[in-house]
């Protein structure tokens, strides 16, 4: 089996295997990032969304930038996040 998997890891009581992502969008910084898509996309269908290296939930990675309201920022309760809907608000209005 380990053989034709892309990754392989066998622990004591169990063993992951994952295959190689179907799509990965990376920014000029090689950080996963993608506006209005995800990331990292894998063949089953488990997406995962992220802007400039930082993960962030589907409500937010599945829009544009341009399309994330000021509201956002204050409405959320994890500060991580609040931080990167502002910085990202931040830079969008500076273009």
């Amino acid at each position: 089996m380990a053989e034709y998997c892309d990754y392989f890891y066998p622990y004591v009581d169990v063993c992951i295997v994952c295959d190689h992502p179907a799509e990965l969008h990376l920014n000029h910084r090689n950080l996963l990032h993608a506006e209005g898509q995800p990331a990292i996309t894998y063949r089953d269908g488990f997406k995962l969304y992220a802007y400039d290296g930082n993960v962030v939930p589907e409500r937010y990675g599945k829009l544009s930038v341009a399309e994330w309201p000021l509201a956002w920022v204050k409405a959320e309760e994890d500060e991580m996040l609040r931080g990167i809907l502002l910085g990202a608000i931040k830079d969008q209005l500076k273009q």
